[in-house]
C-alpha cells in the first residue's frame, strides 16, 4: 500500500513536470511569425513565433524575469505574465499630464522598462512641444498606481540601467538635427543631465553589461526621402571611461561596421551582445556580434524581416539566452501595417525534449484516468 502510494504521487508528479513543459512550449504562440524568419546559421534549428497577439500595437516593452511589460497607445503600460500572457497589472496612462497637454500637441513613448529590482516601470515619451518631453517612474502606492515625473529630457529614445542609475539615449534637445547623446539621468528635478558620450547621428539604443560596459551601435542617414540610406557602427565604451563621461566615438572600442543603421540592442544573460538593423527601404535584421574587434562586418545575422513595408525593427529583449532554451523577443515599429504582438526567436525543440513533453502529458491523462475509475 505504501508502494502504491509512492508510485502514485512520483507519477502525479511527472505528469505535473509534463504538462508545466508542455504549456511552457506552447503558450502564448500563435504560430509563425509575420515579421521575423531565422537566417544565416540560424535557418535550420531555430524558429521566430509570434507572442501576445491580443495587443496589436505595442510601441515598446521590456522582459524582467517571468514578466513582460508593454506600452500600447490603447492602453499605456499593461504588466504581462511572460509564458501565458495574462495581465498581471494594468498600469494605464499619466493621465493628468496628458489633460493638461493641448490638443495639439503630438505624443510619442520612447520606451518603457522595469526598474532592475521589478519595483517600478519608467516610462519616457516626446513631443512635438517644447519643454514637455517626460520620463516618468510609475510605482505602486497601497494598490494604485503613481506617475511620477523623475526628469525632463528632450527627444528622448531608451534608457538602461547600471548600478543605482539611470542613463538615456536622447538629444535633449527640441533640435532633431542635433546629434545623439548619451545621458546620465538626472531624477532630482534639476535636470542637470551628465553627457556621458557624443555617439552622433540619429537615436538609438543602449545597453550595459555586468560590468557596467556601455554597447552602442550608431544610426546614421543620408539622402532624402525616398532615397534615404542608414549606416552604422558598432562601439564598447569602457565602464571606467563611462564613469568619467565626457566621451566621443574615438573614446570606444570599435567592434563592427554595420550594413544598416542600428536600433536597438541588448547584452543577454549569457553576455550577448544582440541589436537589431534597420534600412528605410528593408531590410530589416537582428544580429549578434562575434566577438571580433575592428572593422568589417563582425556578426552573425539570426533574423530578417519578412513582412511587407516597413518592418522597423523598433525594440529587443531577451529572456535567458535563446540558443539554450530562452527566447529573444522583437516588435516592429510599422505604423503603415502593424503587426500585433512580438515576434520571439528560440531553438528548435529537440525530438527527444519534445517525446519527454508528450509522455508527460500522457502520464498525465493515464494518471486522470485512473482517479477517476476509483
Amino acid at each position: 500500500m505504501i508502494l502504491h502510494r509512492v508510485m502514485n504521487y512520483g507519477t502525479a508528479a511527472c505528469a505535473a513536470v509534463g504538462l508545466t513543459m508542455f504549456l511552457g512550449f506552447v503558450a502564448p504562440v500563435l504560430g509563425a511569425s509575420n515579421i521575423l524568419t531565422p537566417s544565416g546559421i540560424y535557418t535550420a534549428d531555430y524558429q521566430a513565433n509570434d507572442y501576445y497577439t491580443d495587443w496589436d500595437d505595442i510601441k515598446a516593452f521590456d522582459v524582467l524575469g517571468d514578466r513582460v511589460v508593454i506600452w500600447t497607445d490603447l492602453a499605456g503600460v499593461q504588466v504581462l505574465n511572460r509564458t501565458t500572457g495574462a495581465v498581471e497589472n494594468s498600469v494605464g496612462v499619466p493621465q493628468s499630464w496628458y489633460d493638461s497637454l493641448p490638443g495639439e500637441v503630438d505624443i510619442w513613448n520612447s520606451f518603457v522598462a522595469a526598474d532592475p529590482d521589478g519595483s517600478a516601470y519608467w516610462v519616457g515619451f516626446s513631443t512635438s512641444t517644447i519643454g514637455q518631453d517626460r520620463i516618468f517612474q510609475v510605482e505602486n502606492d497601497g494598490g494604485s498606481w503613481n506617475w511620477n515625473h523623475r526628469a525632463t529630457l528632450a527627444s528622448n529614445w531608451a534608457i538602461d540601467f547600471y548600478g543605482d542609475n539611470a542613463y538615456v539615449s536622447g538629444l535633449n534637445s527640441a533640435a532633431w538635427g542635433d546629434p545623439n547623446r548619451i545621458w546620465l539621468l538626472d531624477t532630482s528635478g534639476n535636470n542637470n543631465h551628465t553627457m556621458i558620450a557624443n555617439v552622433g547621428g540619429n537615436s538609438a539604443g543602449l545597453a550595459f553589461d555586468a560590468e557596467g560596459n556601455l554597447y552602442y551601435g550608431t544610426f546614421t542617414m543620408t539622402g532624402s526621402w525616398p532615397n534615404t540610406v542608414t549606416s552604422g557602427e558598432l562601439y564598447e565604451f569602457d565602464n571606467e571611461d563611462v564613469a568619467a563621461g565626457n566621451l566621443g566615438l574615438s573614446d570606444a572600442r570599435k567592434l563592427a561596421d554595420l550594413v544598416q543603421g542600428a536600433g536597438d540592442i541588448i547584452v543577454d544573460d549569457a553576455d550577448q551582445v544582440i541589436f537589431t538593423m534597420n534600412q528605410m527601404d528593408g531590410p530589416w535584421q537582428v544580429a549578434m556580434w562575434n566577438g571580433v574587434e575592428g572593422s568589417g562586418n563582425n556578426y552573425d545575422i539570426i533574423a530578417t524581416g519578412t513582412g511587407a513595408n516597413g518592418n522597423f525593427f523598433s525594440g529587443i529583449d531577451a529572456s535567458g539566452d535563446f540558443t539554450q532554451g530562452g527566447i529573444l523577443y522583437v516588435n516592429d515599429g510599422n505604423f503603415l501595417q502593424a503587426y500585433p504582438g512580438l515576434a520571439g526567436i528560440s531553438a528548435v525543440p529537440e525530438p527527444a525534449s519534445a517525446m519527454m513533453v508528450l509522455s508527460g502529458v500522457l502520464i498525465l491523462l493515464l494518471w486522470w484516468r485512473y482517479r477517476r475509475n476509483r
